[in-house]
């Protein structure tokens, strides 16, 4: 039988929850992940190590890192198509969108222990494990993740070619970002000080001199899930 937690005997998520196993996550951020080499996020976060033949009784060997975290306070417009809100869209994500029910896979590396097709196995395992996890830590259920992968020259030409990994698990491409430091779809409608106050947010928490186009590819967990990820009230 299938350890809970696996897919297969192969791989195993370990839930990150000592300090020894949140530095041994920290410095394979550091040391292999591609384009972003940072292990840090704000707000909520759930953490995994991933490892070859381990179990919740045993150790494996470690072979990477996947995290989940808050969902990002400003959306592409992709992500804003993809809902089907754009002609009524007001730039305030809190005012549509329940933020508190979807997560941004923020990090995921392996080192060199990894194998090809451990990647999409790996974003198998978290489309499984991640909901049952975030309603446990924070009491509301996960209805999707978003993920931005860091451009390359093939994917910007042909998305078709990028991400292949997460296309291997039935995650969706829906499109770029603008590589803007700051999407202007998001302070749309913002009076003067609003919008200064979102952008000094927004720059506290991002390397604002890095921005690029990145791919937004995106998982729902759920049917059903974009009528209870968009809010029914509340709307400006």
């Amino acid at each position: 039988m299938a350890v809970p937690g696996s897919l297969t005997m192969t791989l195993y998520l370990r839930l990150i929850t000592t300090k020894e196993d949140n530095e041994i996550a920290r410095k394979i951020v550091e040391s292999f992940h591609s384009y972003k080499p940072a292990y840090r996020v704000i707000g909520r976060r759930i953490n995994w190590l991933i490892e070859r033949d381990g179990s919740r009784n045993a150790r494996g060997t470690v072979i990477g890192f996947i995290g989940i975290a808050s969902a990002p306070l400003f959306f592409p417009k992709c992500f804003i198509e993809y809902l089907g809100i754009e002609k009524e869209y007001d730039g305030v994500s809190l005012h549509w969108i329940n933020l508190g029910q979807m997560a941004a896979n923020w990090r995921f590396a392996f080192n060199e222990k990894a194998e090809p097709r451990d990647g999409s196995k790996t974003l198998s395992l978290l489309a499984k494990i991640a909901p049952v996890e975030w309603e446990k830590k924070y009491g509301e259920p996960l209805e999707l993740i978003i993920t931005l992968i860091g451009k390359s020259r093939v994917a910007l030409v042909d998305p078709e070619k990028a991400g292949t990994t997460y296309k291997a698990a039935n995650w969706i491409y829906i499109g770029k970002t603008s590589g803007n430091v700051m999407h202007s779809n998001s302070l749309r409608r913002y009076k003067e000080d609003g919008r200064k106050k979102a952008t000094e947010r927004w720059a506290g928490s991002h390397n604002v001199g890095l921005a690029e186009v990145k791919l937004v590819f995106v998982l729902p967990l759920k049917n059903g899930w974009k009528e209870r990820l968009l809010k029914k009230k509340e709307r400006a």
